[in-house]
């Protein structure tokens, strides 16, 4: 009733036969394959783990293994994927606030009162504790590895605290 293919559609035994050991293969179930397998199952069989197989040799291929990168092309990567890292937490701000302005004014109103007494430039700047509390529990960006990857990032005078104009440059030099 809910098989796409009926049984009695299957006009031969050996068109049974083959959907059976198909079926079996992909569904294993506690009862031994039987024996021998028919040649249209067995080359059926064959092509899909061929596929398999090449489309996992090719996902390794293109992916190079860390070991066998240069000191200086694995340094070229990570800055990749840290400016990967930036614009996506960009995007993913404006998306959520229209800019970074905005952003950032959230992100500073959802900071704990304790955690802004005291501070002269409390307005201005977020410390890195505080970024790490707006990206994971705030934004759910990501996790804390994340926030202080991101706040690397983006701290270019490395004073430890990152302001809007931070945020919102997209190169590493402050101008």
């Amino acid at each position: 009733a809910g098989f796409p293919v009926s049984p009695s559609r299957l006009k031969t035994p050996g068109h049974r036969q083959m959907l059976s050991q198909i079926l079996d293969c992909l569904i294993p179930s506690t009862r031994p394959l039987p024996s021998p397998r028919s040649k249209l199952a067995m080359r059926w069989m064959s092509k899909v783990q061929q596929a398999s197989k090449s489309r996992i040799e090719d996902e390794a291929s293109t992916t190079p293994e860390p070991s066998h990168l240069t000191p200086k092309s694995k340094a070229i990567a990570e800055a990749d994927q840290q400016s990967t890292e930036v614009a996506s937490f960009r995007s993913a701000l404006v998306k959520s606030y229209g800019n970074i302005t905005r952003a950032f004014r959230a992100m500073k109103n959802a900071l704990p009162e304790t955690s802004a007494q005291g501070r002269a430039s409390s307005a201005a700047k977020m410390s890195k504790s505080e970024f790490e509390w707006c990206i994971t529990a705030f934004l759910h960006h990501g996790d804390k590895r994340l926030a202080k990857r991101l706040f690397v990032a983006l701290d270019f005078e490395k004073c430890g605290e990152i302001g809007v104009l931070e945020i919102g440059q997209s190169s590493g030099k402050a101008e």
